[in-house]
C-alpha cells in the first residue's frame, strides 16, 4: 500500500484494466495503413506503428495529418526494403549486394553470432525516428517488425536511440507461454523471444529507463481462424494493469502481397475491429481503452 493510501484505494488501484490495441505496420502499405485508419476510427485501434521505409509511407503519413487522433510510434523495420540511414553506416544489417536489408532468418543468424554492430542498429533506429518526425509525427513509442528488437544486440541499441529521441516506450513483447499454446508457430515465437529478453543485457537496456506497459497479448491471435472470439477471450481475461494488444488490421492490397505472407488474416482482423464489437466487450469487461499517449 501506497503511503498515505487507503486498502479500498489499493484494491481498486490493483483492479484497474486498462488496454491500448496497437495496429502495427501502419505505412506497410497504402491498403494497411487505410484498414488501420478505418479501424482507428471505428473504436477497435487506440495507437498505431508506423513503417517509414515502405511503400505505403507517403500515404500513411497523409492519412496521419488529417486524423492526429491516432497515437503513433515506430515500427522499426529491420528486413524489408532500403535503410533510411547510408549504407556504410548500417552494413552489418544488410545485403551489401542488393543494398537492402537482410531477410528475418539471416538477421536472426547475425543477431546471435554477434555480427550485428550496435552501432549500426542505433543510426537506422535513429534515422527510422528523424523520418517520423520529417512527416510531423511525434512517436509515442517503439516496438518492430516482427519482434527483431528483442535480438541480442539489438535491443540496447535501440534503447539508446529510443532515450536520445525522448520516446520513453518500447514494447516488451512477453506474451505468457501458456496463452494458446496449442498453435506452435505462436510457442516458438514466444520462446524465442522470451529467451532473448531476459538476458542480462535486456534487463539492463529497459529496467527503469522506460514508462512500463504491465502486460502484452496479441501474438497468438494472429493467423487464428476465429479472431472474434480470440479477441473477446483475451479482453475478458486481462490481468490488472495496463495491457498493450497488437493487431495487424489491414486491406491486402498487391503492395502487401508483394512484401508479405500475412495478407488475407489482415482482412478478417479489420472486419472484426470494424465491427464494433471490441469497444463493447471492453466496456462490458469494464476494461478501459486508451492509448499510448495517455501513459
Amino acid at each position: 500500500m501506497a503511503p498515505g493510501g487507503s486498502t479500498a484505494e489499493s484494491g481498486a488501484s490493483r483492479a484497474t484494466r486498462r488496454l491500448i490495441i496497437n495496429a502495427d505496420d501502419f505505412g506497410f502499405s497504402e491498403g494497411v495503413s487505410r484498414g488501420i485508419m478505418e479501424a482507428h476510427i471505428a473504436g477497435g485501434v487506440t495507437s498505431a506503428s508506423m513503417m517509414v521505409n515502405t511503400p505505403g509511407f507517403d500515404a500513411a503519413a497523409r492519412l496521419a495529418a488529417r486524423t492526429p487522433s491516432l497515437d503513433l510510434g515506430l515500427h522499426l523495420n529491420l528486413t524489408v526494403g532500403p535503410p533510411v540511414a547510408p549504407a556504410d553506416r548500417v552494413s552489418s544489417l544488410l545485403d551489401l549486394e542488393r543494398g537492402e536489408f537482410v531477410s528475418l532468418g539471416v538477421l536472426v543468424r547475425r543477431a546471435l553470432g554477434g555480427q550485428l554492430r550496435p552501432e549500426h542498429v542505433a543510426a537506422e533506429c535513429a534515422a527510422q525516428l528523424d523520418r517520423l518526425r520529417s512527416a510531423g509525427i511525434t512517436p509515442s513509442h517503439i516496438d518492430s517488425h516482427r519482434h527483431v528488437h528483442a535480438l541480442p544486440g539489438v535491443l540496447t541499441a535501440v534503447a539508446s536511440a529510443a532515450i536520445e529521441a525522448g520516446v520513453r516506450i518500447v514494447r516488451a513483447p512477453l506474451e505468457p507461454l501458456a496463452i494458446n499454446s496449442f498453435q506452435l508457430p505462436a510457442l516458438v515465437t514466444k520462446a524465442l523471444i522470451l529467451g532473448a529478453w531476459l538476458s542480462g543485457e535486456h534487463a539492463r537496456a529497459i529496467d527503469g529507463r522506460f514508462i512500463r506497459v504491465d502486460h502484452f497479448r496479441g501474438i497468438s491471435l494472429q493467423g487464428i481462424s476465429d479472431f472474434a472470439a480470440g479477441l473477446r477471450k483475451t479482453i475478458e481475461a486481462l490481468p490488472a494493469g495496463t495491457t498493450e494488444l497488437m493487431v495487424h488490421p489491414g486491406h491486402a492490397d498487391p503492395e502487401l502481397r508483394a512484401l508479405d505472407g500475412y495478407a488475407d488474416a489482415r482482412e478478417r482482423e479489420l472486419e472484426v475491429l470494424l465491427s464494433g464489437e471490441l469497444p463493447r466487450v471492453a466496456r462490458d469487461a469494464g476494461v478501459s481503452l486508451i492509448s499510448f499517449a495517455e501513459l
